[in-house]
């Protein structure tokens, strides 16, 4: 849209361009000083040029709803403005004819009104359709701004409820599991470890392996105990028969 407002008032820029230096140019041929004329009369013809590329590309570019019965005028203004007023005063100037020079500058002063003012209808029409664009931009700005504070919450409560879960189902059992192999490592065997039956998740399977594991411990220590108590018992029958046998042998000895 900026590239066609700007096809829309280049060509009067340029023309306004291009009355400058014919006048400076005319200027100069009257000094007499010929240095560098076709210089600027090329650069006035360079300057017609520019114009006609910038009518062009408005012409090509796509049409608005309510700009399209203002092309016609638009065109024939500009039209009107080069055939009638640019092109004679270049060819004025060419042939160093100032009579002619000075007798269009007022035809082309109405000209260049003219054209101005159908300039001026597409022009408003553009600016509307501008400032739609613009307030379009901004309405979808503040919608995907919305978006995006809604998805950045939906974040942050995702991230807590990942959080809350995690330290419920993670953390808190392996802070658990870490207890019980504390207690299973001073000796403190009694305490079963909890489990959840039918649980299949790596945390309670770690449990249960604990809890048989304490189960192991507590049976190899039961054995160990009862393996005690008979050593000492047998210990103990022994020391008496021991005692006996000493007591025979003096009795017999005596």
């Amino acid at each position: 849209e900026i590239q066609v407002v700007l096809s829309i008032i280049d060509p009067i820029n340029h023309s306004r361009t291009l009355r400058v230096r014919v006048m400076e140019y005319m200027k100069q041929v009257e000094s007499g000083d010929t240095t560098g004329l076709d210089e600027k009369l090329a650069s006035v013809k360079l300057a017609l040029t520019k114009a006609d590329g910038a009518f062009a590309a408005f012409n090509d570019a796509p049409r608005l709803a309510d700009e399209a019965p203002l092309v016609k005028n638009y065109n024939d203004g500009w039209l009107a403005y080069r055939d009638r007023g640019l092109v004679p005063l270049i060819e004025a100037a060419s042939a160093h004819d100032k009579a002619k020079f000075d007798a269009l500058i007022p035809q082309i002063s109405g000209l260049d009104r003219q054209y101005e003012i159908v300039l001026d209808q597409v022009l408003s029409v553009h600016q509307k359709y501008a400032k739609q664009l613009n307030d379009d931009a901004r309405t979808q700005f503040s919608s995907g701004l919305t978006i995006i504070i809604a998805f950045a919450a939906l974040f942050v409560v995702v991230i807590v409820g990942v959080s809350v879960l995690m330290k419920r189902f993670v953390f808190a059992p392996i802070h658990l599991a870490r207890e019980h192999c504390s207690q299973i490592a001073a000796g403190k065997l009694t305490e079963a470890v909890p489990q959840k039956t039918g649980s299949n998740n790596e945390i309670d399977l770690l449990m249960g392996s604990m809890e048989e594991m304490r189960l192991a411990l507590l049976d190899t220590v039961s054995q160990v105990r009862a393996a005690c108590h008979t050593v000492n018992h047998a210990s103990q029958e022994i020391a008496s028969g021991n005692i006996d046998l000493a007591s025979r042998t003096e009795q017999q000895a005596a």
